[in-house]
């Protein structure tokens, strides 16, 4: 966890990130600290990931963390804030899919949790709908697994390997300049996010709340 002389303030797309997030909890997409987002720096040095705890409905660009493509490169250590709790998950596909400057947005639609908790393969469903398949891809489901776990974000990882994807193969659509063109707040990052689908971990004792994301 460290900062570098590049601020986050300082990175053009924060903004519009922190914009999404407001969307989604107004949409009811997150609750008010769940949900998580990591912004890639142009540089390759890098990525820039929601802090641990905050609240997302009210996050704003200094609520990120750096952190580094080389987890042994040094820098300051920023003792203000922890990076998010699924810092595996948003590490581990920076840096699979780090031809693109990649925005990750994790979020728990209402309507995505409970297809997946009906048994719906949400990649097959998604398959008849061109509006959906055209610009993006629906990755495999994932099955229930503990938040902030090693074993959710290698799941994440692996369903986001080539060859995983139905449908034919194409490239990342678009890039974030051409997102920052729709008048739509959430469409701004959807043509350089990561879209996936996993269930969020039910815990059995419901006095035990989720670790903060």
């Amino acid at each position: 966890m460290t900062t570098h002389e590049s601020t986050p303030l300082e990175h053009p797309v924060l903004a519009q990130a922190c914009a999404v997030m407001r969307e989604a909890y107004e949409r009811g997409w997150i609750s008010t600290r769940d949900g998580n987002v990591s912004v890639a720096m142009s540089d390759r040095r890098g990525f820039l990931v929601s802090a641990s705890g905050v609240i997302k409905h009210a996050l704003v660009p200094s609520q990120f963390v750096f952190v580094p493509a080389d987890p042994a490169a040094a820098g300051a250590a920023n003792t203000a804030l922890r990076p998010s709790g699924e810092l595996d998950l948003h590490r581990r596909l920076q840096a699979l899919l780090a031809r693109r400057a990649l925005t990750v947005l994790h979020l728990h639609p209402t309507h995505i949790v409970a297809a997946l908790y009906a048994g719906r393969n949400l990649a097959e469903l998604s398959a008849d709908f061109p509006e959906v398949t055209r610009y993006t891809r629906v990755g495999p489901n994932i099955p229930a697994l503990p938040a902030t776990s090693t074993e959710l974000a290698e799941a994440c990882e692996d369903a986001f390997q080539p060859g995983s994807w139905p449908g034919p193969p194409h490239p990342w659509p678009g890039s974030p300049r051409r997102g920052r063109r729709r008048q739509d707040p959430m469409g701004g990052l959807r043509a350089c996010g990561a879209t996936g689908t996993h269930l969020p971990h039910r815990p059995r004792r419901r006095s035990s709340p989720h670790p903060p994301s």
